[in-house]
């Protein structure tokens, strides 16, 4: 089901010279918390459609990321709480699956992983 809705999202975003989608183009057709909600979609099943997703951060956040200027095209107060922990939710998931390649391809355990990535959350030290 979640593959229908994003072809419908991306048929429905696209641009007629072919680029990606507006920040008001998106809006025309979502608000932002209908955007995080499809993201939270995502994150759950983890499922990240690769042409929807750029769709999504465009409405929830702009290509520029200037909040001022994505409270004016989404005509809101900027981004509610479940929103932005939504996006980290997103986030952490790519970061973990990227952790997780590496982790592939330097064949380190994916205990080692979290045990290494747990102590760089605590030191606060990078990964």
């Amino acid at each position: 089901m979640l593959d229908a809705m994003a072809d419908y999202i991306v048929a429905g975003c696209k641009m007629r010279n072919g680029e990606h989608p507006t920040e008001e183009k998106v809006a025309s057709l979502f608000n932002r918390q209908e955007l995080a909600n499809i993201a939270w979609s995502c994150a759950v099943l983890e499922k990240y459609p690769p042409e929807l997703m750029p769709i999504l951060y465009t409405g929830l956040i702009g290509k520029d990321e200037d909040p001022e200027q994505m409270r004016q095209v989404m005509k809101d107060s900027g981004l509610q709480r479940q929103s932005i922990r939504t996006l980290y939710y997103v986030r952490a998931y790519d970061m973990i699956c990227f952790l997780q390649l590496n982790c592939m391809l330097t064949f380190i355990s994916l205990s080692q992983l979290f045990a290494r990535f747990n102590f760089c959350l605590i030191s606060r030290r990078p990964i």
